[in-house]
């Protein structure tokens, strides 16, 4: 199955509700996997390995590439029923299936996104001020 994965950003809704943007976006990647080894945790392990984002996932959203922003349809959690739908995707003539990739993450979290470039600089992850307590460790890449 081919998947365009985008990542890095958000969801917003716009137009009254009726449509979507994918906002802050870090970049996109095509892969072809396996339609039996689309689960949750793949998401999980491209994001950490392909994207160097270790924030918790929130939303897969998806929809044919073909198909405008406001048909997206998503997956909230790991359980295999919900990624069924998004595998059935591919079952329907559809070429390519694009996948945004929303991660929860609502504060400052050093660490959590590693951008490529040569200097190493932690990118930020929402506008709050930093706040850490020993139950919101991540680890450092």
């Amino acid at each position: 199955m081919e998947l365009k994965i985008h990542f890095g950003g958000s969801m917003k809704k716009i137009g009254g509700g009726e449509d979507y943007e994918y906002l802050d976006e870090l970049g996109s990647k095509n892969v072809e996997w396996k339609i039996d080894d689309i689960v949750w945790d793949m998401f999980v392990d491209f994001c950490k390995e392909e994207a160097l984002i270790r924030a918790p996932l929130g939303l897969i959203w998806y929809k044919s590439e073909k198909e405008e922003m406001k048909e997206l349809r998503y997956v909230y959690d790991r359980y295999d029923g919900e990624m069924c739908e998004l595998r059935s995707t591919n079952k329907s003539g559809i070429d390519v299936v694009e996948v945004f990739v929303e991660h929860e993450c609502s504060e400052h979290i050093p660490g959590v996104i590693q951008l490529a470039d040569t200097n190493r600089d932690d990118a930020e992850c929402g506008d709050e001020e930093e706040e850490h307590s020993e139950m919101s460790k991540i680890d450092r890449i």
